[in-house]
């Protein structure tokens, strides 16, 4: 999953190299800008990830389930302090990161969507953590590849070029992007039952001993 989220920003990268070295240069930074403000969701990863793999572990799925909505409350009130604080200090943070008039004007033009698109992709980040938990990740898989190489190179090839956005039209798609990836993880976590997985990993996990055994 995370491999591909790292393909994807580096086709970003390529792409906007079509519309020229400022758009380019703006797209860099923009990246910049996400990494910096992304790390909190990191964080909330991992730390999902191990907590909520320890309560499945342990079969306690009420607890997985209450830390899965608690953690999730915590990344959307994060997130929106964070992308609130973006809005309010574009300007500075911008300037921190380049000193050319050009490329600063290029990138505060699209920051708006990279406010917007901070919210899916910080919770997306999250909720990866305990997809990766509760061992869905055959399953999350096929919905980032669907979305990587489907949904979003088709939606900067219509809004980049046909429609002739530009890097906004590349932003917009990763804006869809990512609120196609959480919305799919949402319904991904929510839609399973946890205690149905335990059962067929036991069966499994007792097949493999059997077959030791013998």
């Amino acid at each position: 999953m995370i491999s591909l989220d790292i393909w994807v920003w580096e086709i970003l990268v390529l792409i906007s190299g079509y519309f020229g070295v400022l758009a380019q240069d703006a797209t860099l930074i923009v990246m910049n800008v996400i990494l910096i403000t992304y790390q909190f969701a990191a964080g909330l990863e991992f730390v999902s990830c191990a907590t909520v793999g320890y309560f499945v572990g342990a079969r306690n799925i009420e607890a997985a389930k209450q830390y899965t909505l608690s953690v999730t409350w915590v990344t959307l009130v994060l997130v929106l302090l964070s992308s609130s604080l973006l809005a309010i200090f574009k300007t500075e943070l911008i300037g921190l990161l380049t000193p050319m008039p050009d490329i600063q004007k290029e990138v505060l033009a699209i920051m708006w969507i990279i406010c917007l698109q901070m919210i899916p992709d910080c919770i997306k980040g999250t909720y990866r953590g305990v997809v990766k938990a509760r061992g869905l990740q055959f399953k999350a898989m096929l919905i980032n590849m669907s979305c990587h190489w489907c949904v979003n190179l088709s939606l900067i090839w219509l809004l980049g070029f046909k429609l002739k956005l530009g890097i906004a039209g590349i932003w917009l798609a990763k804006l869809v992007l990512e609120l196609y990836i959480m919305i799919a993880y949402l319904i991904l976590i929510w839609s399973t039952d946890i205690s149905e997985a335990l059962e067929e990993k036991a069966v499994t996990d007792e097949g493999k001993v059997k077959d030791v055994e013998e």
